[in-house]
């Protein structure tokens, strides 16, 4: 389920345009979908779709474990097949006013002190 949520998002924001220097950033436009039962006691999901505009100074990326380096082998494959899509993404979010945070869930500790830490 959280590999679906991070290739949405990272689909969304691919197809972002980039700001030019001096312009106010546009809302972003994304596609929400929520779901919700048909009935308290039921199987059956109904879903919605809506678009949603966001401001992109208020707006954040969170990556999540996306390592350098693993002790898990196949984990290290797959991050080192994604990071160069993450880079573009990244980069096309940072063009467009939103704020990076990146979280390395085992090794929070050394950035404690840091300003980046401090502000997220």
């Amino acid at each position: 389920m959280q590999t679906m949520w991070m290739l949405l998002l990272l689909t969304v924001l691919s197809m972002l345009p980039q700001q030019a220097a001096g312009q106010t950033p546009e809302l972003l436009k994304l596609q929400a979908r929520t779901r919700s039962r048909v009935a308290a006691d039921s199987t059956f999901w109904h879903s919605t779709n809506q678009t949603i505009e966001w401001q992109p100074g208020e707006t954040c990326v969170v990556v999540c474990d996306m390592w350098d380096n693993h002790w898990c082998r196949p984990s290290a494959e797959r991050v080192a097949e994604l990071a160069p899509q993450m880079n573009e993404v990244l980069q096309a979010a940072r063009a467009r006013g939103l704020l990076i945070i990146h979280c390395p869930s085992d090794t929070l500790d050394f950035y404690k002190d840091t300003p980046q830490r401090r502000l997220a």
